[in-house]
C-alpha cells in the first residue's frame, strides 16, 4: 500500500482487458508479457499461451489413375474406397448409413467379383440404420468382410 491506496486486483477478466487494450506488442507472437500491478512480484508475471496449431484434417495421399501421366493428391478415405475398403468409425445414424450403403452399392456395381472390406469401430447408434447396413451387406453380390 502506498499513501493509503491499494493496487488494483488482477483477475482473468482484467488480464483479458489489458491484452485487448494493447498493453502487449503485436510483434511478440509466441509470448506476450502483461504489465503487472506494483504489488505483484516479478516471479508472477502472466504470460499468454502460444496459439494452438490448426488441425490437419483428413490426410492426403498420392494416387495415380491408371493411364494418367502423373499422380493426384486425394484424401485417404477416397483412396481406400478405390481399394474397396470402408471405415465405419462413428455412431450409426441415417446420414452415415445412406453414405455407407451408397458406396457399397457403387462398389458392387463396378465389380461384384471383388470383395469389399469394412472396418467397424462404432460406439453404436440407430438400430434401424444398422439393420439397413446389414441388409445391404447381404444384398450385394460382392463378399463383404468385416
Amino acid at each position: 500500500r502506498r499513501h493509503g491506496l491499494r493496487a488494483p486486483e488482477t483477475d482473468s477478466t482484467t488480464v483479458t482487458h489489458m491484452l485487448i487494450a494493447g498493453y502487449t506488442t503485436a510483434c511478440s507472437l509466441a509470448f506476450a508479457t502483461v504489465p503487472r500491478p506494483l504489488h505483484m512480484p516479478a516471479s508472477n508475471v502472466l504470460r499468454v499461451a502460444p496459439p494452438k496449431m490448426m488441425p490437419l484434417g483428413v490426410p492426403k495421399v498420392a494416387y495415380r489413375v491408371p493411364g494418367a501421366a502423373q499422380a493426384d493428391w486425394v484424401d485417404l478415405y477416397n483412396r481406400l474406397y478405390r481399394e474397396r475398403i470402408l471405415f465405419l468409425g462413428q455412431a450409426i445414424d441415417d446420414e452415415l448409413t445412406n453414405q455407407i450403403i451408397g458406396v457399397m452399392l457403387y462398389l458392387d456395381s463396378e465389380d461384384n467379383a471383388k470383395p469389399i472390406y469394412m472396418y467397424i469401430n462404432s460406439p453404436g447408434g440407430s438400430v434401424t440404420s444398422g439393420f439397413a447396413i446389414f441388409d445391404t451387406m447381404r444384398h450385394v453380390k460382392s463378399e463383404v468382410s468385416t
